[in-house]
């Protein structure tokens, strides 16, 4: 042999993280002058390394075995999409009529990310005006996937009939007892119709506690209808506490001076037909008032409509019942010596003498109210405040 001369050479690129190929072709010419062609083998011929994690372009060298010739060529690895996927948080869900509007996630092979918009892919099997899911195929540059989207039907307008008059007493809840709702929908099907309490649904701008006129709307989608209400002001007996030896009727509480039932509040209480006494306790439930035994101070009174609307909300405080377990006894006392020196406290349950302050001869005065006379702490609360006062008569301090 007496020469090789390259006729072909090896591809310039090759997909990021996969040989190139090196195939190539050779022209050899003999010492007699003949030529011949041969291809790239390994047996004739051996190869540099070539990185194809290396996104920069590379030297391969191959070198003819029996004539040491070297061939040198430039080899770039390139980079691809190796999957694409909706973007995370891509809206999948359309109203009815409504045009794909969501990124697409672009992955590249060698971990690049980025986004384009479905706009700039092809998008094949959807139709904005099929309700239900929808399985379409999105393609970029070649490389598809499939999602799954849906259509939902939406709204085009209201139809609200209901009585001429409605006139409603302070706190009620509003009746919908021969109203008729219809809804209409973009895609032209039958309407769906609401009658009478199926109509409480729907979410309504009606206040109870607003008196005189008010224009109420119920709203479904975009869509609003209107209607007039009258609420009449709030009369002595919608709600109110009866004059007794046991609670008394604060601005937003009621107190007591000793261990009560829900029993005795029950019957001390004056309110509408259309109105419910609930209790509402500390852990966030609310019963009926009826179902509570004894009354703590960690509960709330909450005087409601035929709607749940609470129209009323008192908080109960036993005085002096730190600890709200609804008794008063020795265990309030430390209780209240922690409230006092934190100042964190309810002056309604805490406010012995009345004077809208909590002070250590309130906590004196209660140690000798709740305390036996044996106690320690109450022969010292009797030494420290001799003659303590209170704005009312108190058991055990006379």
């Amino acid at each position: 042999m007496a020469s090789i001369q390259v006729k072909q050479g090896i591809a310039e690129t090759c997909l990021y993280g996969q040989e190139p190929s090196f195939y190539s072709v050779y022209t050899v010419t003999m010492l007699s002058g003949a030529r011949s062609e041969i291809e790239f083998n390994t047996n004739d011929f051996t190869v540099s390394n070539f990185n194809a994690y290396l996104l920069t372009p590379q030297i391969v060298s191959i070198t003819h075995k029996q004539t040491g010739a070297v061939f040198r060529f430039t080899v770039t690895a390139k980079d691809y999409i190796q999957r694409i996927a909706p973007a995370s948080g891509a809206v999948l869900s359309y109203e009815y009529g409504e045009a794909l509007s969501f990124d697409v996630s672009v992955f590249m092979a060698a971990g690049s990310q980025r986004t384009v918009h479905i706009t700039d892919c092809t998008v094949s099997g959807y139709n904005p005006r099929v309700l239900g899911d929808q399985t379409i195929t999105i393609s970029y540059q070649g490389v598809s996937v499939t999602a799954i989207v849906t259509v939902q039907d939406t709204v085009s307008g209201l139809q609200l009939d209901m009585p001429p008059a409605i006139n409603l007493k302070y706190g009620e809840a509003l009746s919908f007892l021969g109203a008729t709702l219809k809804i209409y929908y973009a895609s032209g099907g039958e309407p769906r119709t609401y009658k009478n309490r199926e109509i409480e649904g729907i979410p309504c701008s009606y206040n109870p506690l607003q008196t005189g006129k008010q224009t109420v709307t119920l709203t479904v989608g975009n869509h609003t209808a209107y209607f007039t209400v009258t609420v009449a002001a709030k009369k002595a007996n919608t709600y109110r506490l009866k004059e007794n030896a046991v609670f008394t009727q604060k601005e937003k509480s009621i107190v007591f001076d000793r261990t009560a039932t829900a029993e005795e509040l029950k019957e001390s209480l004056v309110y509408e037909t259309y109105l419910t006494a609930k209790i509402k306790k500390a852990d966030g439930s609310v019963v009926p008032l009826e179902q509570v035994g004894i009354l703590r101070s960690d509960y709330t009174l909450q005087i409601v409509n035929d709607s749940d609307f609470t129209v009323f909300s008192y908080k109960l405080y036993l005085k002096g019942d730190a600890n709200c377990d609804g008794v008063l006894d020795e265990n309030d006392i430390t209780s209240l010596a922690d409230k006092l020196l934190k100042g964190n406290y309810d002056r309604d349950m805490v406010d012995y003498d009345g004077d809208g302050a909590f002070t250590l001869t309130d906590l004196v005065n209660w140690a000798r109210k709740t305390l036996p006379p044996v106690n320690p702490i109450n022969a010292m609360a009797n030494a420290f405040v001799s003659d303590a006062k209170p704005n009312k008569k108190e058991e055990g301090n006379e």
